[in-house]
């Protein structure tokens, strides 16, 4: 390719991550305040609601969290793509990954009916990862698990098998069909919820967890009955860290 028109697609990629990022902050903006507003009324400093008030209130927060988390999808997305999302990989602890997931997302299973918990192997051997990118690989595979669970429970499991260390996200969902598995991680792609109704999502989040997997040279697979629930797995190798 000559250098010009490389330089040219180099300058146009840069100029559409910018615009991406100005448009993110312009609305992230906004959706702080209205998060903010939503909560110190839901804490009462406002006055008491009623139940279908604070029916009402809930709603709202639950869609400003979603729309939240689909404009980081976007951002991180462009980012990824773009070859400017840093990895700066460090021995770590996955257990240590998996118990902040689980404070982040215990709420929005809890608003679900949903049971979120934590099944640890001990003693784990370190990987080299970059702890809030890999945070945000399981927090994407625990939020699918979420939206295609409507009772029952979401485990966060981990351990060590010949040679490598696993992290599992395993739903009692409505599972995945057979021919929907090869398009799971296609940008875009969206698993029907069964219900006909819309997940709130741009299916992306399954993209970006296995492009942050890919970037610490594991895997992501899945197993997965319709009507039963799916496991998804991460795969990471075990490395030393420099020294």
């Amino acid at each position: 390719m000559p250098e010009n028109v490389d330089n040219e697609l180099r300058s146009a990629a840069r100029a559409k991550e910018e615009f991406l990022a100005m448009v993110s902050h312009e609305l992230r903006t906004p959706l702080t305040a209205i998060k903010g507003s939503l909560g110190i009324m839901l804490e009462g400093a406002t006055g008491e609601f009623n139940e279908e008030q604070k029916d009402f209130l809930l709603t709202a927060q639950r869609n400003t969290d979603r729309l939240e988390m689909l404009i980081n999808n976007v951002l991180d997305y462009q980012r990824l793509e773009g070859g400017s999302y840093e990895f700066k990989l460090v021995p770590g602890d996955v257990n240590q990954v998996v118990v902040r997931v689980k404070a982040d997302m215990d709420l929005l299973a809890q608003k679900k009916g949903l049971s979120l918990v934590i099944i640890k192997a001990g003693d784990l051997p370190a990987v080299m990862m970059d702890q809030e990118r890999l945070k945000r690989a399981v927090r994407n595979l625990v939020d699918n698990a979420i939206k295609f669970t409507i009772k029952g429970e979401i485990s966060l499991i981990t351990s060590f098998e010949q040679g490598q260390v696993f992290i599992r996200v395993k739903d009692t969902g409505i599972g995945i069909k057979p021919e929907d598995k090869p398009k799971l991680f296609e940008r875009f792609f969206q698993v029907s919820s069964g219900s006909g109704r819309s997940t709130g999502s741009l299916g992306l989040g399954l993209v970006i967890a296995r492009k942050i997997i890919d970037a610490h040279q594991g895997d992501i697979t899945v197993e997965s009955e319709p009507g039963v629930g799916s496991t998804f797995s991460i795969c990471l190798p075990v490395q030393k860290g420099p020294g």
